[in-house]
Protein backbone atom coordinates (compact mmCIF):
# COMPACT_ATOMS: atom_id res chain seq x y z
CA UNK A 1 0.00 0.00 0.00
CA UNK A 2 1.23 3.26 -0.84
CA UNK A 3 1.42 5.84 1.42
CA UNK A 4 0.79 9.57 0.20
CA UNK A 5 1.48 13.08 1.77
CA UNK A 6 1.15 16.61 -0.01
CA UNK A 7 4.60 17.43 0.81
CA UNK A 8 3.47 20.82 0.76
CA UNK A 9 1.41 20.53 -2.61
CA UNK A 10 -2.18 20.51 -3.07
CA UNK A 11 -2.70 16.43 -4.04
CA UNK A 12 -5.35 17.64 -5.94
CA UNK A 13 -2.78 19.30 -8.92
CA UNK A 14 -0.36 16.74 -8.60
CA UNK A 15 -1.77 13.51 -9.14
CA UNK A 16 -4.05 12.16 -11.80
CA UNK A 17 -5.56 9.14 -12.42
CA UNK A 18 -4.52 7.27 -16.02
CA UNK A 19 -6.92 4.52 -17.20
CA UNK A 20 -5.45 2.24 -19.56
CA UNK A 21 -8.25 0.99 -22.74
CA UNK A 22 -8.84 -2.59 -23.43
CA UNK A 23 -10.53 -3.51 -26.65
CA UNK A 24 -11.67 -0.14 -27.64
CA UNK A 25 -7.90 0.29 -29.30
CA UNK A 26 -8.84 -2.67 -31.82
CA UNK A 27 -11.92 -0.36 -33.00
CA UNK A 28 -11.97 0.92 -36.71
CA UNK A 29 -14.69 4.19 -37.40
CA UNK A 30 -16.81 4.01 -35.04
CA UNK A 31 -14.41 3.90 -31.68
CA UNK A 32 -15.19 7.25 -31.16
CA UNK A 33 -18.63 5.94 -30.42
CA UNK A 34 -17.03 4.03 -27.79
CA UNK A 35 -14.96 6.41 -26.28
CA UNK A 36 -17.88 8.36 -25.71
CA UNK A 37 -19.56 5.70 -23.87
CA UNK A 38 -16.84 4.97 -21.70
CA UNK A 39 -16.31 8.52 -20.57
CA UNK A 40 -19.93 9.07 -19.62
CA UNK A 41 -19.37 5.82 -17.59
CA UNK A 42 -16.37 6.95 -15.96
CA UNK A 43 -17.70 10.15 -15.08
CA UNK A 44 -21.07 8.27 -14.05
CA UNK A 45 -18.89 5.74 -11.37
CA UNK A 46 -16.95 8.48 -10.03
CA UNK A 47 -20.22 10.36 -9.19
CA UNK A 48 -19.57 12.38 -5.60
CA UNK A 49 -15.60 11.97 -5.61
CA UNK A 50 -13.68 14.88 -6.75
CA UNK A 51 -12.35 15.21 -10.60
CA UNK A 52 -12.07 17.59 -12.81
CA UNK A 53 -12.09 16.17 -16.06
CA UNK A 54 -12.26 12.69 -18.07
CA UNK A 55 -9.94 12.82 -21.38
CA UNK A 56 -8.03 11.19 -23.79
CA UNK A 57 -4.28 11.13 -24.46
CA UNK A 58 -2.84 8.63 -26.55
CA UNK A 59 -5.52 5.98 -26.21
CA UNK A 60 -5.27 6.42 -22.15
CA UNK A 61 -8.03 8.01 -20.08
CA UNK A 62 -6.52 10.70 -17.94
CA UNK A 63 -8.93 11.76 -15.04
CA UNK A 64 -7.57 14.98 -13.61
CA UNK A 65 -7.88 16.66 -10.48
CA UNK A 66 -8.48 13.81 -8.37
CA UNK A 67 -7.62 13.54 -4.45
CA UNK A 68 -5.03 11.05 -3.87
CA UNK A 69 -5.83 10.94 -0.23
CA UNK A 70 -9.10 8.80 -1.58
CA UNK A 71 -7.14 6.20 -4.06
CA UNK A 72 -8.79 3.38 -2.61
CA UNK A 73 -12.44 4.79 -3.31
CA UNK A 74 -11.54 6.08 -6.99
CA UNK A 75 -10.19 2.64 -7.86
CA UNK A 76 -12.83 0.33 -6.20
CA UNK A 77 -15.03 2.15 -8.11
CA UNK A 78 -12.87 2.35 -11.53
CA UNK A 79 -12.35 -1.93 -11.82
CA UNK A 80 -16.31 -1.70 -12.20
CA UNK A 81 -16.01 0.12 -15.41
CA UNK A 82 -16.13 -2.14 -18.56
CA UNK A 83 -13.84 -1.42 -21.48
CA UNK A 84 -10.68 -0.55 -19.17
CA UNK A 85 -7.98 -2.89 -18.36
CA UNK A 86 -6.21 -1.15 -15.96
CA UNK A 87 -5.73 2.11 -13.74
CA UNK A 88 -3.22 3.75 -12.04
CA UNK A 89 -2.74 6.86 -9.67
CA UNK A 90 -0.15 8.54 -11.29
CA UNK A 91 1.97 11.72 -10.15
CA UNK A 92 2.46 14.70 -12.92
CA UNK A 93 5.67 16.45 -13.91
CA UNK A 94 7.96 17.72 -16.37
CA UNK A 95 9.00 15.45 -19.06
CA UNK A 96 12.82 15.77 -17.84
CA UNK A 97 14.45 13.10 -16.20
CA UNK A 98 15.91 14.89 -13.06
CA UNK A 99 12.19 15.56 -12.59
CA UNK A 100 11.33 11.91 -13.23
CA UNK A 101 13.95 11.16 -10.59
CA UNK A 102 12.74 13.06 -8.22
CA UNK A 103 9.09 11.85 -7.94
CA UNK A 104 10.32 8.33 -8.11
CA UNK A 105 12.65 9.39 -4.98
CA UNK A 106 9.80 11.14 -3.38
CA UNK A 107 7.33 7.87 -3.82
CA UNK A 108 9.91 5.51 -2.99
CA UNK A 109 10.11 7.15 0.37
CA UNK A 110 6.61 6.45 1.29
CA UNK A 111 6.92 3.21 -0.25
CA UNK A 112 8.00 -0.52 1.59
CA UNK A 113 8.48 -3.38 -0.79
CA UNK A 114 10.98 -6.65 -1.77
CA UNK A 115 11.46 -6.32 -5.15
CA UNK A 116 10.43 -3.97 -7.50
CA UNK A 117 10.72 -3.39 -11.45
CA UNK A 118 10.58 -0.19 -13.75
CA UNK A 119 7.97 0.22 -16.65
CA UNK A 120 8.28 3.43 -18.64
CA UNK A 121 6.23 3.40 -22.09
CA UNK A 122 7.62 6.67 -23.91
CA UNK A 123 4.70 7.86 -26.63
CA UNK A 124 6.34 11.54 -27.02
CA UNK A 125 9.21 10.51 -29.47
CA UNK A 126 10.41 13.56 -28.92
CA UNK A 127 11.51 12.78 -25.22
CA UNK A 128 15.27 11.90 -25.72
CA UNK A 129 16.10 9.44 -23.46
CA UNK A 130 14.56 5.43 -24.99
CA UNK A 131 12.73 3.69 -23.27
CA UNK A 132 15.30 0.68 -22.16
CA UNK A 133 17.79 4.12 -20.59
CA UNK A 134 14.76 5.16 -18.44
CA UNK A 135 14.51 1.58 -17.17
CA UNK A 136 17.89 1.19 -16.51
CA UNK A 137 18.81 4.85 -15.38
CA UNK A 138 15.60 4.62 -12.94
CA UNK A 139 15.96 1.39 -11.84
CA UNK A 140 19.58 1.73 -10.58
CA UNK A 141 18.49 4.73 -8.41
CA UNK A 142 16.10 2.49 -6.79
CA UNK A 143 17.98 0.32 -6.49
CA UNK A 144 20.86 2.36 -4.40
CA UNK A 145 18.00 4.12 -3.09
CA UNK A 146 16.07 0.84 -1.52
CA UNK A 147 18.77 -1.32 -1.08
CA UNK A 148 16.03 -3.83 -3.17
CA UNK A 149 16.54 -6.26 -6.01
CA UNK A 150 14.85 -6.06 -8.92
CA UNK A 151 12.75 -8.46 -10.41
CA UNK A 152 11.12 -8.24 -13.61
CA UNK A 153 8.71 -11.53 -12.73
CA UNK A 154 8.35 -11.66 -9.20
CA UNK A 155 8.36 -7.76 -8.37
CA UNK A 156 5.67 -6.42 -5.73
CA UNK A 157 6.24 -2.58 -6.64
CA UNK A 158 5.54 -1.72 -10.15
CA UNK A 159 7.13 1.96 -11.02
CA UNK A 160 5.24 3.26 -13.89
CA UNK A 161 6.04 6.26 -15.83
CA UNK A 162 4.68 7.72 -19.16
CA UNK A 163 5.70 9.65 -21.60
CA UNK A 164 2.23 11.38 -23.24
CA UNK A 165 1.99 14.68 -25.06
CA UNK A 166 4.59 17.10 -23.54
CA UNK A 167 4.68 15.22 -19.89
CA UNK A 168 5.93 13.20 -17.47
CA UNK A 169 3.32 10.85 -15.15
CA UNK A 170 4.75 8.75 -12.52
CA UNK A 171 3.12 6.37 -10.74
CA UNK A 172 3.65 2.84 -8.42
CA UNK A 173 1.39 -0.48 -9.13
CA UNK A 174 -1.63 -0.77 -11.12
CA UNK A 175 -5.46 -2.02 -10.33
CA UNK A 176 -6.48 -4.41 -12.79
CA UNK A 177 -9.97 -3.94 -14.23
CA UNK A 178 -11.68 -6.17 -16.27
CA UNK A 179 -11.36 -5.06 -19.98
CA UNK A 180 -14.40 -5.72 -22.29
CA UNK A 181 -16.10 -3.09 -23.80
CA UNK A 182 -18.21 -0.09 -22.37
CA UNK A 183 -21.98 -0.92 -20.47
CA UNK A 184 -23.88 0.19 -23.21
CA UNK A 185 -22.17 0.61 -26.41
CA UNK A 186 -24.12 -2.85 -27.05
CA UNK A 187 -27.69 -3.77 -27.17
CA UNK A 188 -30.06 -4.44 -23.91
CA UNK A 189 -30.72 -7.71 -22.66
CA UNK A 190 -32.82 -9.68 -20.23
CA UNK A 191 -30.94 -12.27 -17.99
CA UNK A 192 -33.02 -14.40 -16.25
CA UNK A 193 -31.36 -15.12 -13.05
CA UNK A 194 -31.33 -17.10 -9.91
CA UNK A 195 -29.89 -17.51 -6.40
CA UNK A 196 -27.57 -19.55 -7.69
CA UNK A 197 -23.48 -19.50 -9.08
CA UNK A 198 -24.35 -19.76 -12.59
CA UNK A 199 -26.46 -16.91 -13.73
CA UNK A 200 -25.24 -14.16 -12.03
CA UNK A 201 -21.58 -15.25 -13.68
CA UNK A 202 -23.21 -15.32 -16.88
CA UNK A 203 -24.56 -11.94 -16.57
CA UNK A 204 -21.02 -10.39 -15.88
CA UNK A 205 -20.28 -12.10 -18.96
CA UNK A 206 -22.77 -9.97 -21.19
CA UNK A 207 -22.06 -6.72 -18.96
CA UNK A 208 -18.23 -7.23 -19.92
CA UNK A 209 -19.66 -7.40 -23.64
CA UNK A 210 -21.01 -3.34 -23.40
CA UNK A 211 -24.85 -5.12 -22.73
CA UNK A 212 -26.92 -3.37 -19.92
CA UNK A 213 -28.70 -5.86 -18.44
CA UNK A 214 -31.98 -6.08 -16.72
CA UNK A 215 -32.99 -9.17 -14.75
CA UNK A 216 -36.22 -11.50 -14.16
CA UNK A 217 -36.51 -13.66 -11.54
CA UNK A 218 -38.90 -16.49 -10.87
CA UNK A 219 -40.05 -17.72 -7.86
CA UNK A 220 -42.39 -19.90 -6.39
CA UNK A 221 -43.08 -18.44 -2.84
CA UNK A 222 -44.68 -19.03 -0.44
CA UNK A 223 -44.44 -23.37 -1.21
CA UNK A 224 -40.73 -21.58 -1.00
CA UNK A 225 -39.08 -19.60 1.53
CA UNK A 226 -38.67 -15.91 0.23
CA UNK A 227 -34.98 -15.91 1.00
CA UNK A 228 -34.32 -16.78 -3.07
CA UNK A 229 -35.87 -13.14 -3.36
CA UNK A 230 -33.74 -11.45 -1.33
CA UNK A 231 -30.52 -13.38 -2.37
CA UNK A 232 -31.10 -12.20 -6.02
CA UNK A 233 -31.46 -8.47 -4.83
CA UNK A 234 -28.44 -9.03 -3.12
CA UNK A 235 -26.63 -9.94 -6.64
CA UNK A 236 -28.24 -7.86 -8.78
CA UNK A 237 -26.83 -4.95 -6.36
CA UNK A 238 -23.59 -6.30 -6.37
CA UNK A 239 -23.75 -6.46 -10.66
CA UNK A 240 -24.84 -2.88 -10.32
CA UNK A 241 -21.51 -2.40 -9.30
CA UNK A 242 -20.21 -3.22 -12.92
CA UNK A 243 -23.17 -0.67 -14.32
CA UNK A 244 -24.65 1.42 -12.18
CA UNK A 245 -28.63 0.94 -12.47
CA UNK A 246 -30.86 -2.07 -13.26
CA UNK A 247 -34.26 -3.23 -13.58
CA UNK A 248 -35.52 -6.45 -11.52
CA UNK A 249 -38.50 -8.08 -12.42
CA UNK A 250 -39.81 -10.46 -10.41
CA UNK A 251 -42.33 -13.32 -11.04
CA UNK A 252 -44.57 -16.08 -9.37
CA UNK A 253 -44.49 -18.96 -11.12
CA UNK A 254 -46.09 -21.56 -7.98
CA UNK A 255 -49.54 -21.82 -9.92
CA UNK A 256 -48.24 -22.44 -13.32
CA UNK A 257 -45.64 -25.03 -11.86
CA UNK A 258 -48.35 -26.94 -9.95
CA UNK A 259 -50.61 -27.27 -12.87
CA UNK A 260 -47.77 -28.57 -14.81
CA UNK A 261 -47.13 -30.87 -12.21
CA UNK A 262 -50.75 -32.05 -12.25
CA UNK A 263 -51.38 -32.43 -15.81
CA UNK A 264 -47.82 -33.29 -17.30
CA UNK A 265 -45.49 -36.73 -17.31
CA UNK A 266 -43.44 -35.88 -14.19
CA UNK A 267 -40.36 -36.40 -16.31
CA UNK A 268 -41.04 -33.32 -18.59
CA UNK A 269 -42.08 -30.95 -15.76
CA UNK A 270 -38.47 -29.49 -15.35
CA UNK A 271 -38.43 -28.57 -19.24
CA UNK A 272 -41.94 -27.32 -19.46
CA UNK A 273 -41.28 -25.09 -16.31
CA UNK A 274 -38.57 -23.66 -17.92
CA UNK A 275 -40.49 -23.08 -21.60
CA UNK A 276 -42.94 -21.42 -19.15
CA UNK A 277 -40.24 -19.03 -17.57
CA UNK A 278 -38.99 -18.25 -21.02
CA UNK A 279 -42.55 -17.32 -22.64
CA UNK A 280 -43.13 -14.67 -19.88
CA UNK A 281 -39.17 -13.39 -20.01
CA UNK A 282 -40.14 -13.23 -24.00
CA UNK A 283 -43.38 -11.09 -23.28
CA UNK A 284 -41.57 -8.91 -20.85
CA UNK A 285 -38.26 -8.34 -23.40
CA UNK A 286 -40.86 -7.45 -26.18
CA UNK A 287 -42.63 -5.02 -24.32
CA UNK A 288 -39.67 -2.97 -23.00
CA UNK A 289 -37.85 -3.52 -26.30
CA UNK A 290 -35.49 -5.83 -25.59
CA UNK A 291 -33.92 -8.53 -28.58
CA UNK A 292 -32.27 -10.57 -26.39
CA UNK A 293 -32.22 -13.03 -23.64
CA UNK A 294 -29.63 -14.32 -20.84
CA UNK A 295 -28.98 -17.19 -19.53
CA UNK A 296 -26.84 -19.39 -17.07
CA UNK A 297 -26.73 -22.72 -18.39
CA UNK A 298 -23.44 -24.71 -19.19
CA UNK A 299 -23.75 -27.76 -21.54
CA UNK A 300 -24.24 -31.09 -19.74
CA UNK A 301 -23.66 -29.26 -16.16
CA UNK A 302 -27.07 -30.65 -14.93
CA UNK A 303 -29.80 -33.07 -16.26
CA UNK A 304 -31.86 -30.16 -17.92
CA UNK A 305 -29.02 -28.73 -19.83
CA UNK A 306 -28.40 -31.43 -22.57
CA UNK A 307 -28.43 -30.25 -25.95
CA UNK A 308 -32.19 -31.97 -26.45
CA UNK A 309 -33.90 -30.52 -23.60
CA UNK A 310 -31.87 -26.75 -24.74
CA UNK A 311 -33.75 -27.34 -28.00
CA UNK A 312 -37.05 -28.29 -25.92
CA UNK A 313 -36.94 -25.04 -24.11
CA UNK A 314 -34.92 -22.82 -26.64
CA UNK A 315 -38.39 -23.40 -28.67
CA UNK A 316 -40.42 -21.35 -26.66
CA UNK A 317 -39.31 -18.06 -27.66
CA UNK A 318 -39.05 -16.26 -30.90
CA UNK A 319 -36.19 -14.15 -29.45
CA UNK A 320 -32.26 -15.50 -29.29
CA UNK A 321 -30.90 -16.87 -26.10
CA UNK A 322 -27.14 -16.15 -25.16
CA UNK A 323 -25.34 -18.77 -22.55
CA UNK A 324 -22.36 -17.36 -22.49
CA UNK A 325 -21.28 -20.22 -19.61
CA UNK A 326 -22.02 -23.14 -22.24
CA UNK A 327 -18.50 -24.15 -22.46
CA UNK A 328 -17.50 -23.47 -18.84
CA UNK A 329 -17.25 -25.78 -15.91
CA UNK A 330 -17.91 -25.69 -12.89
CA UNK A 331 -14.53 -24.41 -11.21
CA UNK A 332 -14.08 -21.55 -13.80
CA UNK A 333 -17.53 -20.25 -12.62
CA UNK A 334 -16.64 -20.02 -9.23
CA UNK A 335 -13.38 -18.32 -9.70
CA UNK A 336 -14.73 -15.32 -11.50
CA UNK A 337 -17.71 -15.48 -9.02
CA UNK A 338 -15.23 -14.93 -6.73
CA UNK A 339 -13.91 -12.62 -8.79
CA UNK A 340 -16.83 -10.50 -9.00
CA UNK A 341 -17.98 -11.00 -5.13
CA UNK A 342 -21.02 -12.81 -6.11
CA UNK A 343 -19.88 -15.88 -4.80
CA UNK A 344 -20.88 -15.91 -1.07
CA UNK A 345 -23.94 -14.42 -2.18
CA UNK A 346 -24.86 -17.69 -4.09
CA UNK A 347 -24.11 -19.21 -1.31
CA UNK A 348 -26.51 -18.11 0.96
CA UNK A 349 -29.32 -20.69 1.92
CA UNK A 350 -32.21 -20.88 -0.65
CA UNK A 351 -34.72 -22.57 -2.44
CA UNK A 352 -34.81 -22.83 -6.41
CA UNK A 353 -38.12 -22.89 -7.61
CA UNK A 354 -37.48 -25.56 -10.39
CA UNK A 355 -34.88 -27.80 -8.08
CA UNK A 356 -37.50 -27.54 -5.59
CA UNK A 357 -39.92 -29.71 -7.37
CA UNK A 358 -37.20 -31.65 -9.47
CA UNK A 359 -39.02 -35.02 -10.24
CA UNK A 360 -37.19 -38.91 -9.25
CA UNK A 361 -36.29 -39.07 -12.89
CA UNK A 362 -36.12 -35.50 -15.06
CA UNK A 363 -35.72 -35.99 -19.23
CA UNK A 364 -32.16 -35.60 -19.87
CA UNK A 365 -33.02 -36.21 -24.33
CA UNK A 366 -36.17 -34.72 -24.43
CA UNK A 367 -38.39 -34.96 -27.66
CA UNK A 368 -39.63 -31.67 -29.11
CA UNK A 369 -42.53 -33.19 -30.43
CA UNK A 370 -43.46 -34.95 -27.57
CA UNK A 371 -43.17 -31.88 -25.17
CA UNK A 372 -45.43 -29.74 -27.68
CA UNK A 373 -48.19 -32.66 -27.47
CA UNK A 374 -47.67 -32.37 -23.39
CA UNK A 375 -47.46 -29.21 -23.23
CA UNK A 376 -50.81 -28.71 -25.39
CA UNK A 377 -53.00 -30.48 -22.83
CA UNK A 378 -52.39 -27.99 -20.27
CA UNK A 379 -54.46 -24.50 -20.46
CA UNK A 380 -51.87 -22.26 -18.73
CA UNK A 381 -52.98 -18.77 -20.33
CA UNK A 382 -54.73 -17.61 -17.77
CA UNK A 383 -51.84 -18.40 -15.44
CA UNK A 384 -49.60 -16.78 -17.52
CA UNK A 385 -51.98 -13.52 -17.41
CA UNK A 386 -52.04 -13.48 -13.93
CA UNK A 387 -48.32 -14.05 -13.10
CA UNK A 388 -47.33 -11.41 -15.70
CA UNK A 389 -49.77 -9.14 -14.25
CA UNK A 390 -48.86 -10.18 -10.51
CA UNK A 391 -44.53 -9.60 -11.54
CA UNK A 392 -43.09 -7.43 -9.28
CA UNK A 393 -40.69 -4.66 -10.47
CA UNK A 394 -37.73 -2.93 -8.60
CA UNK A 395 -35.11 -0.75 -10.13
CA UNK A 396 -32.06 -1.30 -8.35
CA UNK A 397 -29.15 0.96 -8.08
CA UNK A 398 -25.27 0.62 -6.36
CA UNK A 399 -25.26 2.28 -3.31
CA UNK A 400 -21.40 3.21 -3.40
CA UNK A 401 -21.57 5.11 -0.07
CA UNK A 402 -23.28 2.18 1.64
CA UNK A 403 -20.33 -0.16 -0.03
CA UNK A 404 -17.44 1.76 1.05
Amino acid sequence: MICLSASGVSMRSKYVIICHLHELTLKGKNRGRFERRLYKNIRTQLGGLPFKSVSNKKARVVVAGVDASLWDRYSSRLVGVMGIIGCSLMRITEPTMENIREVVKDLVSQTSFNSFRVSSRRSDKKFPVKTPDINIEIGSMVQKLSGKPVSLRNYDCNIAIEIIEESAFVGMNKERCFGGLPVGSTEKGLSLISSGLDSPVASFHMIRRGMQLDYIHFHSAPATSPQSIENVEKLVDRLCHYQIESTLYIVPLLKIQEKIMKHAVDSNWVILFRRAMLKLATKIAHKNRINVLVTGESVGQVSSQTISNIRSVDHASDLPILRPLAGTNKDEIMELAKKIETYNISNLPHQDCCTFFLPPSPETKSKLDLVLMDESKIDLGNLMEDAENNTEIKTIKYNYEEAT
